[in-house]
């Protein structure tokens, strides 16, 4: 019995001393921690010493109850969706060059169709506004459709820097657009000759902002008529608003006398206009007259 006590007591005492040994590695094991955490503290803040680097905590290693950053919450969901929003942007990228590229071609092949149906100068340049251009194509109904050419020509009138404007051009047949608006400069040596023809006169034909000067020679003085290109029944008229004779200004009734009506109400015929417009609008230019065609629901030529 004294034996068992005695083994006993040594494994009691072996227990203790295991026990304080166990409490002391645990005790010193979070004494040393603490004092890591101390010196990255300071380190970080400049306090300690220089050779320890504060590390910041990883989001995963944070206990639950304490907020994560918005990378970590956001994160998957934010790049899911831009990934959505790029996809869309590129797709509508694609769209807009596929319609851009299917408008080019139809272009180029109008260019070459006015080509061959119209008297024209050089090479014509055909736009189609409007987008999508490739639903207006499915409805076979063309918003806008603009037309610039160097030069044409029709029913021997010449048309300079020509701007064809046309809204609703139908594809069906027959061809038709909605309106039609031309304008197109009517140059100097065309005018003089349409003028003269007008009047059975040979004249002077010069052009600027502010009118049209209109020149002959009578009794052996300088006979020069200021005129006004304007509108009147869709057709080109030139009314004086002034004559100077030599180096005076003269009454009108003095140069009707003289020389008749003829250089006080010119009437210039512009002939047969294409696709049946009517003269709307004229303006002087340094270059000669800018006129402006107009037309509704225009047959246009197949």
């Amino acid at each position: 019995m004294e034996g068992l006590s005695a083994s006993a007591g040594r494994s009691s005492g072996w227990s203790r001393a295991s026990s304080w040994r166990v409490a002391s590695g645990v005790a010193g094991s979070a004494a040393r921690r603490a004092s890591s955490a101390r010196s990255s503290t300071y380190s970080s803040s400049g306090l300690g010493a220089t050779d320890r680097q504060y590390t910041r905590p990883s989001p995963r290693s944070l206990p639950e109850f304490l907020p994560r950053p918005r990378s970590t919450l956001y994160g998957g969901p934010v790049r899911r969706l831009s990934a959505v929003l790029l996809t869309l942007v590129l797709l509508v990228a694609v769209a807009v060059v596929a319609d851009r590229v299917a408008a080019g071609v139809a272009e180029r092949a109008a260019a070459k169709e006015v080509t061959r149906q119209v008297d024209v100068a050089g090479t014509p340049d055909v736009t189609i506004a409007g987008f999508p251009f490739l639903t207006q194509l499915v409805a076979r109904d063309l918003d806008d459709v603009r037309v610039r050419a160097e030069g044409m020509g029709t029913e021997g009138v010449e048309l300079g820097d020509v701007d064809i404007r046309a809204h609703g051009v139908g594809l069906a047949e027959p061809l038709t657009a909605r309106t039609v608006r031309l304008t197109g400069t009517l140059r100097q040596p065309d005018l003089q000759r349409l003028v003269e023809q007008a009047t059975g006169m040979t004249l002077t034909v010069d052009t600027g902002t502010d009118g049209v000067t209109l020149g002959t020679t009578v009794l052996g003085q300088p006979l020069e008529v200021l005129a006004v290109p304007q509108v009147s029944d869709g057709t080109l008229r030139f009314t004086p608003a002034s004559i100077t004779l030599g180096d005076k200004t003269v009454d009108p009734g003095a140069v009707r006398a003289l020389l008749g009506a003829n250089l006080l109400d010119v009437a210039v015929p512009l002939g047969d206009l294409p696709l049946g417009m009517t003269l709307a609008d004229v303006a002087p230019r340094d270059d000669g007259v800018r006129v402006t065609l107009t037309g509704e629901g225009v047959a246009l030529p197949a």
